[in-house]
């Protein structure tokens, strides 16, 4: 009976949630999502709809070195990407983008763009 109620990926469903929630206060226009599982993200993105979302990795390599927008949010779940607070940069050893964090619980962090500095 309890099988019936829980989906297999709950806790994305979970961590969407919280998104949408922290998007909703933030005023954020767009979302940008990253999970290493290709299966995850794209679960996230479609537990997001109908919010304006597009995979992180996907958005940076079409247009490598431009600013990510003010009005957007970061969410990285489920992911090996790093931030470190020192420097207000969040990547990996190939791609490294300066936010702030502003939500870490568990396996999701949620983080706004910054402007690089020059």
């Amino acid at each position: 009976a309890l099988r019936a109620v829980l989906q297999p990926d709950e806790a994305t469903l979970v961590a969407a949630r919280e998104i949408a929630k922290i998007a909703a206060e933030q005023h954020a226009a767009r979302v940008l999502v990253h999970s290493d599982s290709p299966y995850t993200l794209l679960r996230t993105i479609y537990f997001l709809l109908p919010l304006n979302t597009a995979p992180l990795e996907q958005t940076l390599s079409e247009a490598p070195g431009v600013t990510l927008p003010d009005d957007a949010l970061v969410a990285v779940y489920s992911s090996e990407w790093t931030y470190d607070k020192d420097s207000g940069r969040l990547g990996n050893d190939k791609i490294s983008v300066p936010a702030k964090l502003i939500y870490e619980n568990g396996d999701l962090r949620v983080l706004r763009p910054e402007k690089a500095e020059p």
